[in-house]
């Protein structure tokens, strides 16, 4: 599912929402979501913000640097993993978290491909 995720392209507003939904769903105030230009994903390092690429990612271009699902849901993860478990990099609960982001996500972004 992980390996779809990172496949599947995003606009920012589709991040937005994505990030609000989720939020909503476990019950943590939204973190600001940021964008810029061929950034990679970074989760701020208290949970209040998340920094995401702007440029949709296309078929010829590759993912690194380029905004889609699996990098909102990464870096989502990491704000949730930090609020449940304290600072959590890519650990055993970092990884129980992300999956249980992406089972929740899925129908989300499945039914926008």
């Amino acid at each position: 599912m992980l390996k779809l995720a990172h496949r599947t392209p995003m606009v920012p507003e589709d991040a937005r929402a994505l990030v609000d939904l989720l939020s909503g769903h476990f019950g943590i105030a939204a973190p600001q979501v940021r964008f810029r230009v061929r950034s990679y994903g970074k989760a701020g390092p208290l949970g209040r913000y998340i920094v995401l690429p702007r440029e949709r990612m296309r078929p010829a271009s590759g993912a690194i640097g380029y905004l889609r699902v699996g990098i909102v849901v990464h870096e989502f993860a990491h704000i949730l993993a930090r609020l449940l478990h304290g600072r959590v990099e890519h650990g055993l609960q970092f990884v129980q978290v992300l999956d249980a982001v992406l089972r929740v996500s899925q129908p989300l972004w499945e039914e926008t491909r």
